[in-house]
């Protein structure tokens, strides 16, 4: 593991052990999840997170969450579902990716303790969110060859 390299990496990202402890999780309903991982990447804005990507584990148990920003898991272990406020229940396991978008409210049951890579980032700061992004703003910007297609 190295988390000062200028490419910061976890070799064993399935077995690593060195992790650091997170504490329980908030909002129990059944029994005292656990959370330990290792944060490889983040960005702050105004003293506000806006960017974070590491290894999160976590052990049995249930709670409430709801997803402050965008969530992108890929599960290297165990087993869990994630059921929505609605009902929709998500179902992981290892090799599983599964993207949580911003305001996505429900419930995680850890049945085998969690292990997955993360990447969270959360809605850009106001003052980006003015910046014209659709494809006819690029356009008149003279920012039409981005590579990301124009949808209708």
């Amino acid at each position: 593991m190295s988390l000062a390299s200028t490419a910061p990496h976890i070799k064993a990202a399935t077995t690593a052990a060195e992790l650091q402890d997170w504490g329980p999780q908030a909002d129990p309903i059944i029994g005292r999840s656990q959370s330990s991982g290792l944060v490889l990447a983040k960005q702050d804005h105004a003293g506000e997170r806006m960017l974070e990507a590491g290894l999160w584990t976590c052990t049995p148990g249930s709670w409430r969450f709801s997803m402050p920003g965008d969530e992108l898991c890929y599960f290297l272990g165990g087993r869990a579902a994630y059921t929505e406020h609605n009902g929709e229940t998500i179902e992981v396991a290892p090799g599983a990716v599964v993207h949580f978008p911003s305001g996505w409210t429900g419930r995680c049951d850890v049945e085998a303790t969690l292990r997955c890579t993360y990447c969270w980032s959360a809605r850009p700061p106001p003052s980006s969110a003015a910046r014209p992004r659709s494809c006819a703003a690029r356009k008149r910007r003279g920012r039409s060859r981005t590579g990301v297609p124009c949808r209708p």
